[in-house]
């Protein structure tokens, strides 16, 4: 029997007297049935460039109809001229984004953000990897766009601004 578990370590404190109490991941035995489970190994996922770019060496393998979960992606995005760009990620569920080796950020379907800016700095002209963490649910694309989504979008010609006097 496999017992495999994920822990994120999603969030910091950052004021106040919790400051320097934080613990993340497990905190105590990890227990079956009310029995400690002794002899398991953990696997530290540090999300840094170095261990990014050793994915680079590994053998990746073209995904079937279902992956499993939690998963690694990689794509390629080549680009004449690097420009400043959205990376949106619609039907995908919550995991990170890596391009070239750099961490652009997380993402999650609830929010936030609809897109995380991608700085035109960060692409080189040619062939530029993308690599996703993902925990639930991938898509097979991966949007890019010019513009970041804003929300909602009224006319304002019907509702004309008031101002105090």
């Amino acid at each position: 029997m496999t017992l495999g578990l994920l822990v994120e370590n999603c969030g910091r404190v950052n004021y106040g007297p919790g400051l320097d109490n934080q613990r993340k991941g497990l905190v105590g035995d990890i227990t079956l049935n009310d029995v400690p489970l002794k002899k398991f190994t953990m696997y530290c996922l540090e999300m840094k460039p170095s261990y990014i770019n050793r994915l680079e060496s590994l053998k990746w393998v073209s995904v079937g109809k279902k992956p499993s979960y939690p998963a690694f992606f990689r794509g390629r995005l080549v680009v004449d001229e690097p420009t400043d760009t959205f990376v949106k990620l619609p039907n995908w569920s919550k995991g990170v984004v890596f391009v070239n080796g750099r961490n652009l950020g997380r993402h999650w379907s609830v929010g936030p953000q609809k897109g995380l800016y991608l700085p035109g700095p960060w692409l080189r002209s040619g062939d530029n990897q993308i690599v996703v963490f993902e925990e639930f649910k991938a898509d097979e694309t991966i949007h890019l766009s010019e513009n970041p989504e804003y929300g909602k979008i009224i006319d304002v010609s019907r509702h004309p601004f008031c101002t105090l006097m």
